[in-house]
């Protein structure tokens, strides 16, 4: 039979977001093309490029050529995608996203070509912002009546305005006493309102245009207030307005909020002072308290704990109606909330405060499902496998891409690119315990499929690591040493960038890199397989990253070298009526012992002890 046979096309009328495009073949116009999938080495990350030449003498693939094919089409990351046809089966090879479409003239003009430089997923992820504010998507997806970041910039000794994203806007003005102020949660923007300590006279923003402010209400309802902030006592306290027909503020007397309602309706003043210890001054805190229009009862908590204390009653005049207003006395005061008809959960204000501290208790496959959320990437795209737990989540506006190779390196598992364009995420155990990581799927040379006749067999300490120092949410590090093999060999030392919640996670991922990293194991570097359009090509172009393949050499003398190997890199290079593939690999990850497949549990994996 002949070599494998070539198909390349391009999605030219659809962006790099669209799953099914309209595909368009462009074989016959390529020249050479080179497709690189993996990574070099034990301890690299994994990615994906290629390089396709194009017959460009006709300028069909001339951006610049008006009356071209696709002239107007020739456009950045447009989609492709590169297949092998052999024995009438179709293997996919790579799906991707080129990079550009460079014309250049060779020959005194008489040639011309296109080459296009293309990327995966992972690099085009790369490329994409997630968000400075994770609570953001959250609380608007809460239906908040006033919604005030406080983000806005503020400029010194002048007013302006702070935006309201809530369903009923009402921008705060702020005044030329307002300042700006430092972040108060790690996951919120780097600015908050800030202000001097105010008088019964001043506030720093309010949105109330005049005595009365803007009319809405016209009969008592439930509602919550909610903000982050550093407490300081002043003489009109730290925030007030009116909601649902009642009057409101909160204030920080000796070291605890307290908060007040006054009720229009019955010409009553409801106070409660938090059973805190107390606070400090000095430290954010997130408060909120909702309140029951009917009962007129209040709940406060503090960073998402209940700590209402008793309330007393006291009869006096009310003079509010139906308003409804903010006002800011004095801050640094961030993200204020105001939610009417019904009072949030404490559920609510708890993800409010963890995704405002970038702080999502979760499983590493829900994390990759949360940033590919952020992001306009197809989730058919995507498969996400793990089940060990991460916290943490940068914030300040991280790209996808790191942010997805932290959370791979948190679950102790690859992140790769499929040859089909998905973006797959291993669980812990997967390159030890699924069937085409533990099976060999093929034999190249003795006794197998063609071998190259020039092979580099790696045999030294350069990919072993017997130190790791697996990073903790929080800035903690647990550091795992494999005691045998630094006494034999000294020290080798991997940093392992992670977000691990707790110390058992992060000495579980790094007993595992440490069990196998600590060893001397044989490496290939690239090598040629099959080698003959006359063999069997189907297994080799069946092959992914990570499975399982036996390399047999044998040299003039002596015996045959035979070694395990899981794939690390798959290389092809083609050219017409020509087809090269080259592998590359170790046994490091293969090296596992597996002792039994449980009926309840699936695959027992034996690592090597510390």
């Amino acid at each position: 039979m002949a070599y494998p046979e070539p198909k390349v096309y391009v999605a030219f009328d659809d962006g790099p977001y669209v799953l099914s495009p309209t595909w368009t073949d462009i074989t016959s116009s390529v020249r050479s093309m080179t497709i690189d999938r993996g990574r070099g080495g034990d301890w690299d990350t994994f990615s994906g490029t290629a390089n396709l030449v194009l017959n460009n003498r006709a300028r069909l693939y001339d951006p610049f050529y008006t009356s071209g094919t696709y002239y107007g089409k020739l456009l950045p990351r447009r989609q492709i995608k590169i297949e092998a046809t052999y024995a009438s089966t179709t293997y996919p090879v790579f799906r991707g996203f080129i990079d550009g479409w460079p014309p250049t003239w060779t020959d005194a003009g008489g040639d011309s070509t296109v080459t296009l430089s293309c990327y995966d997923c992972m690099a085009l992820l790369a490329q994409v912002q997630l968000p400075a504010d994770w609570s953001r998507s959250y609380i608007l997806s809460t239906s908040p009546r006033h919604y005030y970041p406080c983000d806005d910039p503020i400029i010194q000794f002048q007013t302006g305005t702070l935006t309201d994203l809530g369903t009923t806007p009402i921008n705060l003005t702020y005044q030329t006493i307002a300042a700006p102020g430092s972040q108060l949660a790690d996951g919120l923007a780097n600015a908050s309102l800030a202000g001097a300590t105010s008088t019964t006279l001043d506030n720093i923003a309010t949105n109330d245009p005049g005595f009365g402010g803007p009319a809405s209400f016209t009969s008592d309802q439930f509602f919550t207030v909610a903000f982050w902030v550093i407490p300081e006592s002043g003489p009109a306290g730290i925030i007030g307005g009116q909601c649902a027909n009642f009057g409101w503020t909160v204030d920080f007397v000796s070291g605890k909020f307290t908060v007040a309602v006054e009720s229009y309706a019955d010409q009553y003043v409801y106070s409660y002072t938090t059973t805190t210890n107390e606070l400090n001054q000095s430290e954010s805190y997130h408060f909120a308290f909702t309140w029951n229009a009917t009962a007129k009862t209040a709940e406060i908590y503090v960073n998402g704990i209940v700590v209402t204390g008793t309330k007393t009653s006291t009869s006096t005049l009310v003079l509010y109606s139906n308003q409804d207003f903010v006002t800011v006395f004095q801050g640094p005061i961030q993200q204020i909330l105001i939610y009417t008809a019904v009072t949030a959960t404490q559920t609510q204000i708890q993800n409010i405060i963890k995704y405002s501290q970038a702080s999502f208790y979760e499983t590493t496959a829900a994390r990759v499902t949360r940033i590919i959320a952020e992001t306009p990437f197809s989730t058919s795209l995507v498969s996400a496998n793990g089940t060990q737990y991460i916290a943490e989540i940068t914030d300040n506006a991280p790209y996808a891409g790191p942010e997805l190779q932290i959370t791979a390196n948190t679950e102790g598992g690859p992140l790769y690119v499929s040859k089909t364009g998905v973006l797959t995420q291993t669980a812990t155990y997967t390159q030890f315990t699924q069937t085409k990581s533990f099976n060999t799927q093929a034999t190249y040379g003795s006794g197998g499929l063609g071998l190259g006749q020039d092979v580099a067999l790696q045999y030294d300490g350069d990919s072993m690591r017997n130190v790791i120092n697996v990073n903790m949410t929080g800035g903690g590090v647990t550091k795992v040493t494999g005691s045998v093999s630094t006494s034999i060999y000294g020290q080798a030392t991997q940093s392992w960038d992670a977000y691990m919640p707790s110390i058992s996670q992060s000495s579980l991922i790094g007993n595992i890199l440490v069990g196998l990293g600590q060893y001397v194991f044989a490496r290939f570097e690239d090598f040629q397989a099959v080698i003959s359009p006359s063999a069997n090509w189907a297994t080799t172009l069946d092959l992914e990253l990570l499975e399982r393949i036996d390399v047999n050499v044998a040299p003039p003398t002596g015996n045959v070298i035979s070694q395990s190997l899981q794939l690390n890199r798959i290389r092809h290079e083609v050219q017409p009526g020509l087809w090269q593939t080259y592998l590359n690999g170790s046994d490091r990850w293969g090296s596992a012992f597996r002792l039994d497949a449980s009926l309840l549990d699936g695959p027992d994996v034996l690592l090597y002890a510390v």
